[in-house]
């Protein structure tokens, strides 16, 4: 689990402890906002100072250190996903996103898939490395992007026009996938058959999906904002 203030929580089916970050002489800075590993020795942790410097620390539950070789970009880096131990991928704010393939990372150029400097990345996930949904944007325009194994593209057949920023999204190993951002916005469906839910409640932001099946999806999130009133929200029939 990782957070405001640097702080790195672990649980270990009993107890949760907290982590030493490697961020400690700025903690008070540092926001982390997202993990992933390929194992308990092979973490990754993305994150910094909004608007700022960027943080990727890598290590396991005994210590983390500042990541080699990331690209800087300005600001914080959001998230960090992976398909394998040599397959990670960060995005962040101003467009950024970059790729890990086991010794190097790498800046990745998304301007022919629409993506400019004034959006925001926010939550990669997908399948394997060449499948991998990316959400994004503006608080007035949100994006949605697709690697098909060759290229980064919008995601085919979801029309996006005034939908605002979107934050989280996540695809099941059947390929069925839900996106969601603010002001309720949430999709679910996967290429050419997208349903829009935006107009069922909860209307709050949200932040974050957790897609098991096509009638049980699970959404987290709260006033993005002011940092309050948090909602889950679950779908079914």
């Amino acid at each position: 689990i990782s957070g405001e203030q640097g702080t790195l929580l672990h649980y270990d089916g009993t107890a949760i402890t907290q982590v030493p970050s490697g961020v400690e002489s700025d903690k008070v800075n540092v926001k982390l906002f997202g993990c992933w590993g390929a194992a308990p020795g092979d973490l990754w942790v993305a994150g910094g100072v909004p608007d700022g410097s960027g943080a990727v620390l890598h290590g396991g539950l005994g210590g983390f250190s500042q990541a080699a070789g990331v690209p800087p970009i300005g600001g914080t880096w959001y998230k960090v996903w992976g398909s394998t131990a040599d397959d990670v991928i960060l995005v962040g704010q101003q467009g950024s996103l970059a790729r890990y393939d086991g010794k190097t990372w790498t800046k990745v150029d998304l301007g022919g898939a629409g993506v400019t400097s004034r959006d925001g990345l926010f939550t990669a996930a997908g399948r394997s490395a060449g499948d991998v949904y990316v959400v994004g944007g503006t608080p007035a325009q949100g994006l949605a992007l697709h690697f098909d194994g060759t290229g980064w593209a919008p995601v085919p057949g979801l029309k996006l026009d005034g939908v605002p920023l979107l934050t989280g999204v996540h695809e099941n190993p059947g390929g069925d996938l839900v996106l969601c951002g603010l002001y309720g916005a949430k999709f679910a469906g996967r290429a050419g058959a997208w349903r829009d839910d935006s107009r069922v409640k909860p209307s709050a932001d949200l932040h974050a999906a957790w897609f098991n099946a096509a009638d049980d999806v699970y959404l987290a999130g709260g006033n993005f904002f002011a940092l309050r009133d948090g909602v889950v929200a679950h779908y079914s029939r």
